[in-house]
């Protein structure tokens, strides 16, 4: 059975930083939390290239070649599935200090490409690094420790099999109430009415995130607010203070 620690640094993993937080030293410390020996993480940070882009700016396009591993210094950025007609279908928002960039496919050319579209949410600064460079600094590990990389890796990647898994036996109602509950997590910020959530979300991008119609949306949406759950005001949604806190499952 695994231990205490060890399902700690599984949950600190998925617990994204707060937009107040410093990006760089986000990022630092979940590459510690992998057990990244502390000369590739100042390898990486030294020979980061900086970017900053515009907010609706496309940082990868979908099916692009994947050359670069990246996290944001400051900002939002978006992940996205683009279907053929069009549609994108928002799939997860990335904060300060998190990892962006690494899920890629194999192309018909043999090359990984992008699986996502990554967008700029928000006007953002990124820091990008080469898989080359990456590639170079894992072949410096000894043995040992890249087995134990790849017991984190598969941790990860199971804890997020678990999660969707759960997510999808939810109904909408539930779904949504998830998500909001994430977002107060990673984009919240405290307020006097209780938590506000640091974004522009509009009904487009919660119905793609839970799957659902807008129309369907927009009554789950006036649900919560007539019972007391949420409220919006400026275009921003308020976890409202008083009510049950809003649980995320298969984490914590």
């Amino acid at each position: 059975m695994a231990s205490k620690e060890a399902k700690s640094k599984v949950h600190r993993r998925f617990e994204p930083a707060n937009t107040g937080a410093e990006g760089a030293s986000q990022f630092r410390y979940r590459l510690a939390d992998w057990e990244i020996p502390k000369a590739i993480i100042d390898d990486f940070t030294q020979h980061q290239t900086p970017l900053s882009y515009r907010k609706g700016a496309v940082i990868f396009p979908q099916g692009s070649r994947s050359d670069f591993l990246g996290w944001t210094h400051s900002g939002v950025i978006e992940t996205a599935y683009c279907e053929v007609d069009g549609r994108r279908i928002v799939t997860r928002l990335v904060g300060p200090g998190e990892i962006f960039g690494y899920q890629s496919l194999v192309g018909p050319d043999g090359h990984l490409v992008h699986g996502f579209e990554l967008r700029a949410r928000t006007e953002c600064q990124v820091a990008l690094v080469s898989h080359e460079r990456v590639v170079k600094a894992l072949q410096t590990l000894a043995p040992a420790a890249l087995v134990r990389l790849l017991q984190n890796i598969t941790a990860a990647w199971a804890e997020t099999e678990r999660y969707w898994a759960r997510f999808f036996t939810l109904n909408y109602r539930r779904r949504l109430e998830t998500i909001f509950a994430d977002l107060a997590v990673r984009f919240g910020t405290r307020g006097p009415y209780g938590e506000v959530l640091m974004l522009e979300l509009g009904h487009y991008d919660l119905a793609g995130m839970i799957g659902c119609s807008r129309p369907m949306l927009s009554q789950l949406i006036a649900t919560m607010i007539r019972e007391g759950k949420i409220s919006r005001r400026d275009k921003r949604y308020i976890l409202l203070n008083g009510k049950k806190r809003l649980a995320v499952p298969g984490r914590g």
